[in-house]
């Protein structure tokens, strides 16, 4: 059926891709990460959801080690449509841990960067459960241990979405 690749990153040992498929897996659409060697060969193919629906947007590899998927669920959160972050553990890809954030409405998690201070993760998307119009940019910082940090809403009466993030050099930031 679907299968699409949203993110890749290199790994010691080869690269990760994430994204989504409804070709197998638990629910109508799972995350879906394949891992390969440096030459392209798959070493491991992994299904993250429930019975409802998951999507992977964005993986990433910390500067610890840590490896994790950034995108939406459908099945783990308590309200419509959440974000998700799933960190795996680097030996096997077996799941360590997973955050669910969200409200009454629908949040969706497009990319992460691991914050500048290595206290946790900074996550991207939309949300229409806060904000003042149809759809709002809504970043996150999510602590290591999964609780949340902060979050702000950025936008105006009309759609705004987030697909992107990146950290900033201290001469970059404005306050």
């Amino acid at each position: 059926q679907n299968d699409e690749a949203r993110s890749v990153i290199e790994t010691p040992s080869g690269y990760i891709f994430g994204g989504s498929t409804n070709s197998f897996g638990a629910g109508s659409i799972d995350m879906y990460l394949v891992g390969t060697d440096t030459c392209g060969n798959t070493t491991f193919s992994k299904t993250i959801g429930g019975n409802s629906s998951e999507s992977g947007f964005d993986v990433l590899r910390s500067y610890g080690g840590r490896n994790v998927i950034y995108g939406r669920t459908n099945t783990f959160g308590v309200f419509d449509l959440e974000t998700y972050l799933v960190e795996l553990n680097a030996a096997n890809s077996a799941i360590k841990t997973s955050w669910v954030v969200g409200d009454s409405l629908k949040e969706e998690g497009q990319a992460l960067v691991e914050a500048r201070d290595s206290s946790g993760f900074v996550g991207a998307g939309f949300t229409n459960s806060y904000g003042s119009g149809n759809y709002d940019v809504y970043v996150i910082k999510h602590r290591y241990n999964g609780t949340v940090a902060w979050t702000r809403v950025i936008g105006g009466n009309s759609l705004d979405k987030a697909y992107d993030i990146q950290t900033t050099s201290r001469s970059e930031e404005h306050t």
